[in-house]
């Protein structure tokens, strides 16, 4: 009689801790038209408080970057019909260059936005305000936009072809952001150069000696 009283009180705690344990660990979110009310700060807060102190992203909720693109396919319930979602859940990673053109991103929705207008465009002018280009690294579309002074077009240009990030995300983060970086690369400490004026000049130059750096 004593084994049954003490098996049941054991399974009654082990019941009410199970309870406990579970309580509060699954939510339900509004996936709406009107924005999403996910809590991304929950594991993003790093981020959020850098955004919070970078005056032109101060006022863009996360969903005004990460629900933008109509070709992803989110997940909602706009006007109580439920969609799962498709090519992203509740958020998808974007391209930097999806605004920072001068040309309109071509699948950029404003759909799944509760935002203000005013808090992405202002008027200033005869025109109204767009994000400014990240002109410099022939990404823009500008036809003066060559790149071909630019100190860190490599660094660019092998972001593009990484497939860690979107786009040339990588070069955008690194430098835009308080995120480390570890660089690691090779200073020559000499060049070689060759003259040969046979038929009209015609220069040479080669490096030699490397010494490998690396820093962050």
């Amino acid at each position: 009689m004593f084994l049954v009283i003490a098996v049941v009180s054991a399974i009654a705690v082990a019941m009410t801790h199970t309870v406990t344990l579970f309580s509060g660990q699954h939510s339900w979110y509004n996936l709406s038209g009107k924005g999403s009310d996910v809590p991304c700060l929950k594991c993003h807060a790093d981020i959020g408080a850098e955004m919070n102190t970078t005056g032109a992203h101060v006022n863009v909720a996360c969903d005004g970057c990460h629900r933008t693109d109509e070709s992803v396919g989110y997940a909602s319930d706009w006007e109580g019909n439920i969609e799962p979602g498709q090519g992203g859940h509740s958020a998808s990673t974007e391209e930097c260059m999806i605004c920072h053109t001068r040309t309109a991103p071509t699948n950029f929705t404003h759909y799944y936005l509760g935002d203000e207008c005013s808090d992405c465009h202002y008027y200033s002018g005869p025109l109204p305000f767009i994000a400014p280009a990240a002109g410099g690294f022939d990404l823009t579309g500008d036809t003066g936009d060559t790149g071909e002074k630019a100190a860190h077009l490599i660094f660019v240009q092998e972001s593009l072809e990484d497939p860690l990030m979107e786009g040339a995300n990588e070069a955008c983060v690194q430098c835009h952001t308080e995120v480390s970086v570890n660089v690691s690369y090779y200073i020559p400490q000499g060049y070689k150069i060759e003259l040969n004026r046979e038929c009209g000049w015609e220069v040479n130059i080669s490096c030699y000696n490397f010494t490998y750096v690396e820093g962050s």
